[in-house]
């Protein structure tokens, strides 16, 4: 608004305050003031300010999370009483998809105000009454005032799921409440409940009445502070009478539920938490990223679900090696990029020590690393949904070292790897291309099914940027890179002499020419063997050194001390005591072999380690049934899933490390047969 038409709206509007036969004029003035600065005034801002009142037609709708302040939308105003008008009633919402957990205080001008019942006490008694609503649905009642009936407001304006208050004022004929305007309204608030699968009975490790989609089963305090929670109660949407009022609106099986609590639960033990409002309409994809941001999180999809990706201490899932890759291109970038590198962070947060207003915290710089780029290379980073200085820190300090992750490594990969998802993380050591027992996360995953090859892109994961980050440790890790020059050599020539020998069973033996000394693994049994002595080529020259699962049997870094021919290697290893290439898998009770012409229940391990269930079972259980286990040396090093045959369906076949096998999903049809022949995995 140009410096005329502001002075002059400010004039009429203070004037407008006070009631009396003067009010005509000053409408005119407020009008011819309104006119020109629409003339001058800049486009409005898409989304609505939380510590302003918004006044307007139409306007966005808030949705409160957290702890906050909040002006409110002004919905109704009006002046009444008689000629004179001396009463003027206000009605601010403050949230949709009601009802918050509660109003703490009622501010003017950032200060707090008491009342006694409706009515404000000390410097305001008997100029302010205010009445409030959480925003239950339904509401019972209006809000009404303290002076009878309020022009254009009625029963009929319950405001039903909307947090909102009435606020009237009477004119002060002495001139001094008010004289200097209607004070800036706002309250401190708790907002919307949240859904916590952790809180959830049904959920597997879950205790507790929450229930997704049920909202009058979601719960109030740490949990409606968490941004994890927020963020995939946002997604699945708030709904009210059946009808989405708020959120996304992602289905449940639409939502990778591991993530979203293994989110909630990094945002709990870091302190993390989230508070102030996203409006709609709007992005609500926007909405969800900002609500995540306040966790150090962001929202993708993995696998046709509704994922996040969060900053925590990962665990290596798998590992790739030379042997795993598929023809096709690759590539993999040295380091990140210095034009996208970052070494501070000026993060900016609303804080209720400034009125709630954003303020600019203090740098958080890595001088080791602007020494390494030879400059401050800084950015702002607004973070909207957070009000604590030091979570800014702590995330303004992910943000720097999440900025030198190098990548994307684009790896072509055989068929296995399609197990694993976007998010997951693993370990790539391929020396050849500087990649050394490189911790990787997958960002996205590509499966060519006519060449069976599994195209993978993959950023480098730092595990020592965590400590740093959380201020656990004062020393800033360097940039990540692939390993080169005398460490790439130290590592090639490491890999080359002290690998284990792998040998899948006794039945596919083959001459191998090694160094005394050499550690050998057998997989078939669990049992690594190692050759201690030059002299002779006997059974008496090996020692078992270790006899545990196959996936983690112990293995012995070796001196070389000679040379044995590979006839004794392979007279040692014959004699271990051989497994039987195929066994049965041990059914559960209640499930037995369909029986001819099927197959029974079998579980069989090819030359190269692969292992293979086959057959079909019938039998009886609920939604999530075990069916069987399969025996020691036969079971994967983690989890797995595959679709199997449940009838005319296709349900879901999870085989767990333990051995155990379940058939999953609502309305299993127990009373036909389920296959096992889609099990296919590498220990």
């Amino acid at each position: 608004m140009s410096g005329v038409f502001k002075a002059v709206g400010s004039i009429a509007s203070v004037v407008a305050l006070v009631p009396g036969p003067w009010q005509p004029i000053a409408q005119a003035v407020a009008v011819v003031a309104s006119v020109g600065a629409a003339l001058t005034a800049k486009p409005p801002a898409a989304r609505g300010s939380i510590s302003q009142i918004q006044i307007g037609a139409n306007l966005p709708t808030p949705y409160l999370m957290g702890r906050t302040y909040i002006g409110g939308n002004q919905e109704h105003d009006v002046g009444y009483g008689g000629s004179k008008n001396p009463y003027r009633s206000m009605v601010f919402v403050y949230s949709g998809a009601g009802p918050i957990q509660s109003i703490e205080a009622f501010q003017a001008d950032y200060t707090t105000i008491n009342f006694s019942g409706a009515a404000a006490t000390g410097y305001y008694a008997g100029f302010l009454w205010r009445s409030t609503q959480l925003g239950a649905c339904p509401e019972p009642s209006a809000l009404s005032g303290p002076q009878g009936a309020i022009p254009r407001w009625g029963a009929a304006y319950k405001l039903s799921g909307y947090a909102a208050s009435l606020v009237t004022l009477k004119f002060d004929k002495d001139g001094k409440r008010f004289a200097s305007g209607v004070p800036q309204f706002g309250i401190v608030a708790r907002g919307v409940k949240v859904y916590d699968p952790r809180q959830d009975s049904t959920y597997p490790g879950g205790s507790g009445s929450a229930r997704p989609l049920q909202e009058t089963t979601y719960v109030g305090g740490t949990a409606a502070e968490n941004p994890g929670c927020h963020g995939v109660t946002y997604a699945l949407g708030r709904y009210q009478n059946g009808k989405k009022v708020m959120g996304c609106g992602f289905a449940v099986d639409a939502i990778d539920w591991p993530a979203w609590v293994g989110f909630a639960n990094v945002c709990d033990a870091n302190g993390w938490k989230i508070g102030g409002a996203v409006y709609e309409p709007g992005s609500r994809w926007d909405n969800l990223k900002a609500i995540c941001e306040a966790g150090g999180g962001e929202p993708f999809f993995a696998g046709g679900k509704l994922s996040v990706r969060y900053s925590a201490p990962k665990v290596s899932l798998f590992t790739i090696t030379g042997d795993d890759l598929a023809d096709g291109d690759y590539s993999v970038p040295a380091m990140t990029s210095w034009r996208d590198r970052k070494n501070s962070v000026v993060p900016k947060i609303r804080l209720e020590t400034h009125k709630w207003e954003y303020v600019q915290l203090d740098a958080v710089t890595v001088a080791s690393l602007v020494a390494e780029d030879g400059e401050e290379k800084q950015e702002e980073v607004p973070f909207s949904l957070v009000q604590e200085k030091d979570q800014a820190a702590e995330l303004a300090a992910y943000r720097v070292v999440n900025s030198r992750e190098f990548g994307p490594i684009v790896l072509p990969c055989k068929p296995w790897l399609a197990a694993y998802r976007p998010g997951e993380v693993g370990t790539v050591n391929i020396p050849e291309l500087g990649l050394v027992n490189q911790l990787c996360e997958i960002r996205q995953r590509q499966v060519d099914v006519a060449r069976a090859v599994v195209t993978l892109s993959l950023m480098s994961e730092s595990t020592v940027k965590h400590a740093y980050a959380l201020g656990q440790s004062g020393t800033a890790p360097a940039t990540p890179t692939i390993t080169g020059g005398e460490d790439l050599d130290t590592a090639v020539s490491d890999a080359n002499s002290s690998a284990p020998i792998v040998v899948a069973d006794d039945a596919a033996m083959v001459a191998l020419d090694v160094v005394a000394g050499t550690t050998v693994k057998v997989t078939a049994t669990g049992q690594t063997w190692q050759r201690n002595d030059a002299a002779g080529g006997s059974v008496a020259g090996w020692t078992l050194i270790g006899n545990t699962a196959a996936a983690t049997a112990a293995t012995t870094a070796f001196t070389p001390v000679g040379t044995i021919v590979g006839t004794n290697v392979q007279d040692a290893i014959a004699e271990l005591a051989a497994v039987p290439a195929t066994t049965a898998v041990t059914l559960a009770t209640g499930w037995s072999n369909l029986g001819s012409p099927y197959g029974g229940a079998l579980v069989r391990r090819a030359e190269d380690g692969l292992i293979a269930v086959q057959g079909t079972v019938i039998g009886s259980g609920t939604a999530t049934t075990l069916i069987g286990t399969l025996p020691a040396g036969y079971r994967p090093g983690q989890t797995r899933f595959f679709a199997g045959q449940n009838g005319s369906v296709i349900r879901t076949l999870e085989v767990r490390a333990n051995g155990e096998i379940y058939v999953g999903g609502t309305g299993t049809d127990t009373t036909t047969s389920v296959s096992l022949s889609s099990i296919l995995f590498y220990p």
